[in-house]
């Protein structure tokens, strides 16, 4: 039995090399900011000009919709709010897809999902049915598009993010301008169900984008690069030490994931003395664990042997650093977690849409981007030991671990304890129960109010154009003015909320007219701000749990908007106050996110000057997620 092992074994990879963080870099694909990621900011930009250009013109299928059902439109509009809070509540679960399988699979899928959707609604016999096919089933099919358009342009831009990502988002402004009138024009041409039979083909067009979201991977280039550590005679010691222990062990008998690791505690260095002083003074300690991780610590043997990391004096007038542990990884773990390292979800910056520039970690890596991309890298501790914590639900437990870990990171409730972001998600609770309120009802009171249906159309296209220029508009400002993008959200969302106030007193095209643009271009910087301010009182570290959690939110509650006001017109026979319930609602939203501005709310923002614990490391250690240049 032992020699059957012994030869099964001897065909595995013998962990005869070992691999420091500057060789895990090599693993870690390298954005190019620009190439085919440009490619990627078209696919992205096409996925954004269908979903949202779908769900934001549904007013117009409104009147169509009622009529044909013949049923209030507090019931009818319930159609809508659920497509377009699905596609936001579906976050978590398609972000756990992409981390398994990637952003072209999810893409397409999701296309495949939503076309079917259009087409089994255009044969519903009733709203209940309805909402269940264009609005569940397609708000689901949009999810999957929507989240991987996000997700792909991130992982290919850095330096280059923010006007990349500009671009991309813009689809939603430019897909609102066309297909107001393009609805509107299908409608005047066949009826409703043939209306969504054209429109389902237009959607199956996510089918390219997705195909064209070629995944990242890291370069022949990147895997010869050896690091600069690597020819130095005290690693060819550490590879001599690894293979005498592996030597005296039956290595056959030891399971693949058991290969030890070598740790290597660092301890604070000084200028003063020579090599050979620093080394009797605070040497470092070598200790290699022998035989498997199931080990007792008090049972497995240990071997220990000063050394020096001296590359730790040449950067220290460079940057200072904490005392951190290093950890020297063997090929088989390397091989284990090396295709880990090319998930999206595994980077802490993948939802931010800003420049890096303006990012703590960037500043503190010296503006090196290799650093900084593997200071926001990580993967969970559990990755490596192969086992999952028994914390862990039964469905999480059934989960493959990349699609485990994003859907855990993106519903991390122990977020919601953070004083800023209850703060931020019962503001936007509130500001997204009356975001949709204009984009569902301003065409069905316009041609209220005489107007006809064909202007009437256009105002949601005017709400498009100047969505556009806010989102351009935010980048612009958030970059001129540092720090300050949560002011500017607060002003552009207090403006959204008055001028839905305001529409009431709108009587004439011309007014409608001025109040879909200022409408339109507040929400196109109160939407494109979101990731900026939450790295902003967050941190980095919380990014990802707090996008989840806020689109989560951002989705129950848009989901309830419209419907809400749909019933006030139906008791009050009046759109007038729907609108006066949801200018007030994005209104207290705003209130909710000016009381982050108050003095007494600094001692919640995370430390600005807190220094990271690797500068060549991967991520940060916590509980669920571990470092790998850390024990």
């Amino acid at each position: 039995m032992g020699k059957k092992a012994s030869k099964k074994a001897s065909k595995r990879p013998v962990a005869d090399d070992i691999a420091s963080d500057e060789d895990l870099s090599r693993y870690i694909p390298t954005p190019p900011d620009g190439g085919w990621g440009w490619v990627i900011v078209f696919a992205s930009f096409i996925s954004n000009f269908i979903v949202d250009g779908i769900c934001y013109t549904f007013g117009i299928f409104l009147l169509e919709f009622t009529q044909a059902f013949n049923a209030p439109r507090s019931k009818i509009s319930l159609v809508g709010s659920l497509q377009a809070g699905m596609y936001l509540c579906a976050g978590p679960i398609v972000s756990a897809l992409t981390n398994r399988f990637g952003c072209r699979p999810v893409t397409i899928v999701g296309s495949i999902i939503a076309t079917i959707a259009f087409l089994l609604a255009t044969l519903s016999p009733s709203v209940e049915i309805l909402i269940c096919t264009y609005g569940l089933l397609g708000g689901f099919g949009f999810g999957m598009m929507y989240l991987p358009a996000i997700v792909s342009v991130g992982f290919y831009f850095d330096r280059k993010r923010a006007m990349a990502t500009g671009i991309a988002v813009c689809g939603s402004g430019v897909g609102t301008f066309v297909f107001a009138p393009l609805s509107k024009f299908l409608l005047d041409i066949y009826d409703w169900n043939n209306a969504l039979m054209l429109l389902s083909g237009i959607v199956l067009n996510g089918c390219v984008c997705g195909m064209l979201m070629r995944p990242l991977k890291v370069t022949k280039k990147q895997l010869n690069t050896k690091s600069i550590s690597n020819g130095t005679s005290k690693e060819e010691r550490l590879k001599a030490l690894f293979k005498s222990i592996e030597t005296k062990k039956d290595v056959g008998a030891v399971a693949y994931s058991s290969v030890p690791n070598i740790v290597i505690t660092r301890v604070d260095q000084t200028d003063e003395g020579t090599d050979q002083d620093i080394q009797k003074e605070v040497p470092e300690i070598l200790t290699v664990a022998e035989g498997t991780s199931s080990r007792k610590p008090e049972e497995s043997p240990l071997v220990t042997v000063a050394c020096v990391n001296v590359e730790d004096k040449i950067r220290e007038d460079n940057l200072r650093r904490r005392n951190v542990d290093r950890t020297f990884i063997s090929d088989a773990n390397i091989h284990k977690i090396k295709d880990e390292l090319a998930r999206p979800m595994y980077r802490k910056d993948i939802f931010y849409s800003g420049s890096i520039m303006n990012i703590p970690q960037f500043t503190r890596s010296q503006h090196d981007m290799k650093t900084y991309i593997k200071s926001v890298t990580s993967i969970p501790g559990d990755m490596v030991d192969g086992e999952v914590p028994e914390s862990h639900s039964f469905l999480c437990k059934c989960l493959p671990p990349s699609a485990r870990d994003a859907m855990e990171q993106m519903l991390n409730v122990s977020i919601l304890k953070n004083v800023p972001f209850l703060l931020i998600c019962f503001g936007n609770i509130m500001a997204m129960i009356g975001f949709y309120v204009p984009f569902v009802y301003v065409v069905d009171r316009a041609i209220g109010l005489g107007i006809e249906p064909h202007k009437a159309s256009f105002l949601l296209s005017i709400i498009g154009i100047t969505n556009t220029i806010g989102r351009v508009l935010a980048g612009v400002l958030s970059d001129f003015t540092k720090g300050r993008s949560l002011l500017i959200n607060n002003v552009f969302m207090l403006m959204c909320g008055i001028s839905t106030l305001l529409c009431p007193f709108c009587d004439t095209y011309v007014t409608l007219c001025i109040f879909t643009a200022v409408f339109g271009m507040c929400v196109g910087v109160y939407i494109s701000l979101s990731s900026i301010i939450l790295c902003d009182l967050l941190g980095l570290e919380q990014l990802t749990s707090a996008f989840g959690l806020l689109t989560l939110a951002r989705g129950l509650s848009s989901a309830a908007g419209p419907p809400i006001a749909g019933a006030v017109y139906d008791l009050t026979n009046s759109f007038d106050p729907s609108f006066f319930l949801g200018g007030a609602m994005i209104a207290g939203g705003a209130m909710f996110h000016f009381v982050l501005m108050l003095p007494c709310m600094k001692r919640f923002s995370p430390e600005k000057d807190v220094e990271i614990d690797q500068v060549n490391g991967i991520g940060s250690d916590t509980e669920e997620s571990r470092n790998l240049t850390s024990p």
